[in-house]
């Protein structure tokens, strides 16, 4: 059992997903924070409610969407973590809004895009001209500004959770 959780806590620190931006902000009560989507590629947008209470909207014909129900196409409105999957067959831009709810004067929050790896199964139905797996994560990488320093930096991150999971299970 030891050993599954221990391999299990190494394959996520292999395969797992790439953050490709972080941006925290602020939004007052009623109002929205709005943003513009152009990264490619199968992403999951996060949003981190830090204080008060935001709901996220995304929409593709709508570079500023709304709560209204024709102006988004995407939605998460929990009163905690929220985040939508947006498959890579989904055209670029997309516009993506921030709503701060009413009950709170402002909210503050944390949006983050995260690039799903290759290996991610997407729900929908690929289009071939958006290129293959590898050359959209060669295409991130490039833009991200991607070096050899962040490839070393993540074998040793991959040794070092592995090191801390092996003394994690002997002073259990």
């Amino acid at each position: 059992m030891i050993c599954l959780l221990l391999l299990l806590q190494c394959a996520r620190a292999v395969w797992g997903d790439y953050q490709i931006q972080s941006i925290v902000g602020e939004v007052e009560s009623g109002n929205y924070t709005y943003y513009k989507l152009q990264w490619e590629g199968p992403i999951t947008i996060v949003l981190d409610t830090l204080s008060g209470d935001a709901d996220l909207y995304v929409s593709e014909t709508h570079l500023k969407p709304s709560f209204e129900p024709d102006q988004f196409d995407f939605s998460s409105t929990t009163c905690g973590l929220d985040s939508v999957d947006i498959p890579r067959a989904i055209p670029r831009p997309l516009g993506v809004s921030v709503y701060g709810h009413p009950r709170h004067d402002f909210t503050r929050f944390e949006l983050r895009l995260i690039y799903r790896h290759p290996d991610y199964l997407d729900q929908f139905t690929l289009r071939e001209d958006n290129g293959t797996d590898s050359e959209l994560l060669d295409s991130l990488q490039q833009r991200a500004g991607h070096s050899q320093v962040h490839e070393e930096s993540h074998v040793m991150d991959l040794v070092w959770t592995f090191v801390e999971v092996f003394l994690e299970v002997l002073l259990l």
